[in-house]
């Protein structure tokens, strides 16, 4: 069902957090960057594009708003996502396992199935299964 505040959601090439990418002469651009600076106008030196809707995808300008690097930071963490210190696991903003995950991870690494292969299979880096089995990861 389509409302009339729903996000506009970027359907193109996604970065490695999650967010759309757009090619904005000079260089490469977050796609909400791209949406407000098309959209609302040029982004001030300093400034950041935040998501008052916290999806990353969403290009719709009225979701959108400015704020320093410190706002995305209070935003992020008043959204549950802060990245701090104390963080880790599953509890991380940024995690792309689950802890159940590594412990399965753990297990099958224990039984003899090959890092390299893990990793495809739960669709992380190599470098991340081997943290993993070193117990550097958690």
């Amino acid at each position: 069902m389509n409302t009339s505040n729903d996000c506009w959601e970027w359907t193109g090439c996604l970065s490695d957090t999650g967010y759309g990418t757009f090619y904005l002469a000079p260089s490469n651009r977050g796609s909400h960057q791209a949406a407000w600076m098309l959209f609302v106008g040029p982004i001030p030196d300093g400034m950041c594009v935040l998501h008052r809707c916290d999806n990353r995808k969403c290009v719709r300008p009225d979701h959108l708003f400015l704020g320093t690097k410190r706002d995305n930071s209070l935003d992020m963490a008043a959204k549950g996502r802060h990245k701090g210190p104390g963080l880790a696991g599953e509890d991380h903003g940024e995690a792309k396992l689950s802890n159940a995950d590594v412990a399965e991870i753990k297990q099958r690494l224990a039984d003899g199935e090959s890092g390299k292969y893990l990793a495809d299979v739960f669709g992380v880096s190599p470098s991340l299964i081997s943290l993993i089995k070193r117990g550097k990861h958690r």
